[in-house]
């Protein structure tokens, strides 16, 4: 049979994650995608999103499907995954759940995002 690829949901906020992940209404949709299975999938923004330099901020990337986000090992919460000049990404938690912002109270494991971010720095604004 054919797999059915995953609907991907992806909203950004400024904040630490364990402040945002239950005050839904700070987070902003920024893309909606299909994942294919099994296969690196592209999620285009749907307009830029502008952070404001050594501040923190989320990407939260909810599915419709147990299978759709593949991770890493097992990491510490807070552990840095990569990090060059411009930013650090740390380690983030799987919810349980395919409700978007529902499942995270019983999970305490934290992973290493999987993918690949593409930014462009802004001169001057």
């Amino acid at each position: 049979s054919v797999a059915t690829a995953a609907t991907a949901t992806v909203y950004i906020c400024q904040g630490t994650l364990l402040r945002r992940l239950r005050q839904r209404d700070e987070w902003r949709q920024a893309a909606t995608g299909p994942l294919r299975p099994c296969r690196a999938s592209r999620l285009e923004l749907s307009e830029p999103v502008l952070l404001q330099a050594n501040a923190t901020y989320c990407i939260y990337i909810a599915t419709n499907s147990a299978a759709g986000i593949a991770f890493g090992d097992e990491a510490r919460g807070g552990e840095v995954c990569f990090e060059n000049d411009d930013m650090q990404v740390h380690a983030g938690r799987t919810s349980g759940s395919m409700a978007h912002f529902a499942g995270f109270e019983g999970f305490i494991y934290w992973f290493p995002f999987n993918g690949k971010l593409e930014y462009t720095l802004a001169d001057g604004i």
